[in-house]
């Protein structure tokens, strides 16, 4: 077992952590913090250059202020990169832009990542994410297009929905804060915004090597996965084919990452071969194999992935130039501390968490599962060597897979048996193909050879997602997460060293982590909770009561789409697993319905609901007392009068009202002194007995 002292990159970057953590946390103390570390580091430095600390005391002061100095390196770069860039408050509707990326189809418009700045003069540069209206015609940009853009620069905002995906934290881990939804465009411009040769360079390769893979590859859905698994433009992945790589347990091979970046290193150490033994020799080997590593890093577009994987294996070249041993766990910890420091927004991306989970799972786990089994024969072995490098890598990256994914792909073990080995030979003969391209029939052969082989790996995940069980679905908290790795490394420890406290130490935490999960499943068996959906121009209600639940839309129906996107994550949390079922209200709904003029009432456990849709008939006799009056659909009546028909406890507005209605809704609830619910504005809304 290796000393603690010998992980030092490790103790680094754990306090690195630390301090970006904390940085995190406490918004606004950044100065405070500052100062005070620095002064402590300060003072320490003093005391000990007087020599008034004796020496034992001196090693570990040093030690402690180092640590302190990292910690608070963190802090501030964490303050520093949580920063949003300030829109000008007097910004005009007319933008200059250039696109970083390809566009992307979404529903209703086109999006991509770009830079803007103002064109009335102002030199503020943001990072946006811009959508354009399908409508428009003008045909798309490209990566490194100048664009000038109408319309208006707004903060992303918050998610809509429980459990929806906060689109808002993701950009913001991409350093993205402002979104733009462009009336017009003009494509073709010259924007005043600083591009230096390499970035036109890299934009421009980029485009030719995806033209070259268009060009040889001959299915469109083949050429998609090639263009994502070899340069890492994934836009042309529509979301089935990425769900069916998702729930067989091999997306990782859809994106640039250790995976890829492992094998060209590969290459390299073959290629390199013959450059090593003199020191003089081994050098040149480094220049050439970092040269060749980040240009293809760079050709990627530098993804957050590539770059991880690029710099853990530039330093494993590095170590390379010594004869002694390096050790790999302080090579991870050194290049995540390089990346932390460079991006400490990068700790808050899902792909940078499950890459070093993976490859930390990877680098302890495998050799040790390896070992439970040794085969005789090659094959059998390499396989067997195979399986063991997919289960540590599961193994490490489950509690994430579930609490970001909210599932788990079953035949993982199956999916990778053949996907890992046709992804390395797509990854090495496209490359061939890249460099041969110009050749007229070895470019043909290579294009067929990639063609046929994408197709036989896309043919391998949808047969493995389409088994029975191929996705587990399931929901954990942050907590969960923490006492599921704890778990994990109590068991480890106690396999290690063989300790009876570990041993009880190990089952006080899945102790905990059961009594955690049966807390979940009676608070799931005993919920009994309406919501009203945000969906733009669409009404749904959501009754769920323990394991039953009730989906009753009002008017035209949402698209699966947006129903996948705001529905299906706050059913995953309720425990329904079963697919979605949209029902119409019966004439028969049980618990009691009664409909009247203009509008719907529901009684549901204790709770009475009022849906109004269009103008109401003679008030009755009295206000009928409701818990929830939900007005939908721009209803015809008179606001001020709403007291005459209902006793409201909750007043809402859903999707479905357009926004000048919603203004004058606010208004006459206001007057009335009516608590009003926008969900546009507000979020969803839930009631629970």
């Amino acid at each position: 077992m290796y000393h603690w002292l010998a992980f030092v990159w490790v103790r680094y970057v754990l306090w690195l952590l630390l301090g970006i953590l904390l940085g995190f946390a406490l918004p606004g103390y950044g100065r405070v913090v500052f100062w005070t570390c620095l002064l402590i580091a300060l003072l320490y430095i003093g005391l000990a250059a007087s020599r008034r600390i004796n020496q034992p005391a001196n090693q570990l002061g040093w030690g402690l202020t180092a640590f302190l100095l990292v910690l608070l390196l963190g802090f501030w770069r964490a303050q520093e990169a949580r920063q949003p860039p300030a829109l000008p408050e007097d910004a005009g509707d007319y933008w200059w832009a250039l696109a970083e990326e390809p566009a992307v189809e979404t529903p209703n418009s086109y999006r991509f990542q770009a830079r803007i700045v103002q064109a009335a003069g102002a030199d503020q540069e943001v990072r946006a994410m811009v959508y354009l209206p399908k409508a428009a015609e003008g045909g798309l940009p490209v990566p490194g297009e100048g664009l000038l853009l109408k319309g208006r620069a707004q903060a992303v905002p918050a998610p809509f929905n429980p459990h929806e995906f906060d689109y808002r934290r993701y950009l913001a881990s991409l350093g993205i804060y402002h979104q733009f939804f462009a009336q017009a465009y003009v494509r073709g411009q010259a924007p005043p915004l600083a591009v230096s040769p390499w970035e036109q360079l890299a934009f421009r390769s980029r485009r030719y090597f995806k033209g070259v893979v268009e060009r040889f590859v001959g299915q469109q859905e083949a050429a998609a996965v090639v263009a994502a698994m070899v340069l890492g433009q994934r836009s042309e992945l529509n979301r089935s084919l990425r769900q069916a790589y998702a729930d067989a347990g091999v997306m990782h091979v859809l994106a640039v990452s250790g995976l890829h970046v492992g094998l060209v290193f590969a290459v390299l150490l073959w290629l390199l071969r013959y450059l090593q033994g003199s020191f003089w020799r081994r050098l040149l080997w480094l220049v050439v194999a970092l040269l060749l590593l980040w240009s293809y890093a760079w050709l990627t577009g530098l993804s957050p992935s590539a770059q991880r994987a690029t710099w853990m294996f530039s330093i494993i070249a590095l170590g390379k130039l010594s004869v002694r041993k390096g050790n790999i766990y302080n090579s991870i910890a050194l290049s995540a501390f390089i990346l932390l420091l460079w991006n400490p927004l990068l700790l808050l991306q899902v792909g940078f968490q499950l890459s070093y989970a993976a490859v930390i799972g990877i680098v302890y786990l495998q050799p040790r599962i390896s070992r439970l089994y040794m085969p005789r024969h090659r094959w059998i072995r390499r396989i067997w060597e195979l399986m063991a490098v997919t289960l540590a890598a599961q193994l490490a990256t489950f509690p994430l897979g579930l609490y970001y994914f909210n599932q788990f792909p079953t035949y993982f073990f199956m999916g990778n048996l053949l996907a890992i080995p046709l992804a390395t030979l797509i990854l090495y003969t496209t490359l061939l193909l890249m460099v041969l391209h110009w050749l007229p029939g070895i470019s043909l052969v290579l294009g067929w050879l990639v063609t046929g082989l994408t197709q036989l790996l896309n043919f391998w995940v949808h047969l493995t997602e389409q088994l029975p069980g191929s996705r587990l679905v399931a929901t954990i908290d942050t907590p969960q997460v923490l006492l599921l790795y704890g778990s994990l490394l109590a068991l480890l420890l106690m396999l290690r060293l063989r300790s009876f406290g570990w041993s009880m130490f190990s089952l006080g935490v899945l102790g905990v982590l059961g009594l955690s999960l049966m807390g979940h499943v009676h608070s799931r068996r005993t919920q009994k909770l309406l919501t009203i959906y945000q969906i733009p121009g669409h009404s749904l209600l959501h009754l769920a009561r323990g394991p039953e639940e009730l989906l009753l839309p009002f008017g035209e129906l949402p698209k699966q789409q947006q129903l996948s996107f705001h529905v299906e994550p706050s059913r995953i949390h309720a425990g329904f697993d079963t697919p979605l079922q949209l029902q119409q209200l019966p004439d028969d709904f049980r618990p009691p319905l009664a409909k009247a003029a203009g509008f719907t009432l529901l009684a549901w456990e204790g709770i009475r609901l009022a849906v109004v849709e269009e103008a109401l008939a003679t008030p009755p006799a009295r206000p009928l007392p409701v818990d929830v009056v939900l007005i939908r659909n721009n209803a015809r009546l008179d606001l001020q009068q709403l007291p005459a028909y209902f006793a409201p406890t909750h007043l809402v507005l859903d999707a479905s009202n357009s926004q000048r209605y919603r203004q004058r809704a606010r208004q006459a609830a206001d007057t009335l002194g009516l608590p009003l619910h926008i969900t546009s504005e507000q979020g969803a809304f839930r009631l629970s007995r």
